[in-house]
Order: structure tokens, then C-alpha cells, then sequence
């Protein structure tokens, strides 16, 4: 695995800072899908709160010069954000970290899971003429002492994928 790859996989800041620094581009964010949900029992118990409560889940691709580099599922509680936080989230304008650091909340991530997919049926936001294994993580993120948020992101672009 490439050192840049092993720094994001493993890095506990925020991936569009890295993104932006490595690419030397403002990072665009390309939203797929954003659906208000009520937690099931398993994601509930993963972010420890009550089943039926309000999530926000959203696919979204970081981009740099309208090439993807890395796609993100996430499941985001939204009781307890603020209003200018849930409307900015809302907006699909800019991916969670960033607001986050934008808005001043140190967060916190836990469960680091870091996996390769070999089967091109599990990288559903990769381009088909793409070949090869693709790099991914995913995390409980929190603020404070409360987990709000589950995220998987896939590390699809060709620089990102060694």
C-alpha cells in the first residue's frame, strides 16, 4: 500500500483537508443520495441511541477536477446539531468533517475499520472501466461525548487505490 493511501485510510482528522492538500484543488462534493431515516435497532445500538430516531443518510463522492477520488455512506443523528449546522449539512454544499471544523466541533472517531474490496459488486460508485481492489474505512464519529454519525468511505480514485 502506498504511504499517501496508509496516511488517509488511517488518519483521524478530516479527509478533505489531506484531499485538498494532496491535490492542491478545492475538493467539490457530488451528492448521490440524502434521505431523512429513523434508526433501525443495529445503528441505533452502533450510536448508541434509541431505535426510530432521526438520522439523516447520505451517499456523497469527494471530487477534484470533476474526477472522484473518494465515496462516503453516512448515518448521521440529527438531534443534537444546531440549526445552522443541520441546515448547512442539509445542503449537500460540503462534506460533514469540514462543516464540523468549520463550525468548531473537535470530534472524535472510534471502531477504525480498514478493509480492501476485491469484488467490483461491493464498489457500487466506481467507475466500470476501473479496475482493481479498492481501500475503505469506516468509523463511529462523535462530538463531545456523544456519537452522531457512522461513515464508510471508499477510496476509489486511481492515486488512491495502490
Amino acid at each position: 500500500m502506498a504511504p499517501v493511501l496508509r496516511l488517509l485510510l488511517t488518519s483521524d482528522g478530516t479527509i478533505t483537508t489531506s484531499l485538498q492538500a494532496l491535490w492542491m484543488s478545492p475538493i467539490g462534493v457530488e451528492v448521490l443520495r440524502q434521505d431523512e431515516i429513523k434508526l433501525d435497532t443495529g445503528m441505533a445500538d452502533f450510536l448508541a441511541a434509541d431505535p426510530g430516531t432521526g438520522a439523516l443518510a447520505r451517499e456523497v463522492c469527494l471530487t477534484a477536477h470533476r474526477q472522484r477520488l473518494v465515496c462516503a455512506s453516512s448515518v448521521i443523528l440529527l438531534e443534537g446539531l444546531d440549526r445552522p449546522l443541520l441546515q448547512a449539512l442539509r445542503s449537500g454544499q460540503k462534506p460533514l468533517g469540514l462543516l464540523l471544523q468549520e463550525f468548531g466541533r473537535p470530534v472524535l472517531r472510534d471502531r477504525l475499520e480498514i478493509a480492501r474490496i476485491d469484488d467490483p459488486s461491493l464498489i457500487k460508485t466506481l467507475d466500470a472501466t476501473a479496475a482493481g481492489p479498492v481501500w475503505m474505512r469506516r468509523y463511529r464519529m462523535g462530538l463531545r461525548s456523544k456519537w452522531i454519525a457512522f461513515i464508510q468511505e471508499q477510496f476509489i480514485g486511481p492515486l488512491l487505490r495502490s
